[in-house]
């Protein structure tokens, strides 16, 4: 409880100050941190996977680039189960 008390009490004493921010320096900072985010490293392993999961991740990708993250999430946990493509099923590990 502490720690969201401190984080209101931050964001009510900074939140007027980032008003004087840039918003060019807030679109750099967020690139930086998008490129930091991502895996670069596992895009060749998902090249080398079969069609399906390699258009799985394709559509995905294009649709949180050119729609929302949120459609992309949505179409990419369903679509592997609507389609008919032949890609084994994806099996969630046990808790026990």
């Amino acid at each position: 409880m502490i720690h969201a008390l401190t984080l209101l009490g931050i964001l009510l004493v900074a939140a007027p100050l980032a008003s004087y921010i840039p918003l060019a320096t807030l679109a750099a900072i967020l690139f930086v941190v998008a490129y930091n985010m991502g895996e670069w490293k596992e895009i060749g392993a998902i090249f080398q996977m079969d069609f399906a999961a390699i258009s799985v991740w394709l559509v995905t990708f294009a649709l949180t680039v050119f729609a929302d993250l949120t459609v992309a999430v949505g179409v990419g946990s369903r679509w592997p189960r609507c389609s008919t493509f032949t890609a084994s099923p994806i099996r969630p590990q046990s808790l026990l």
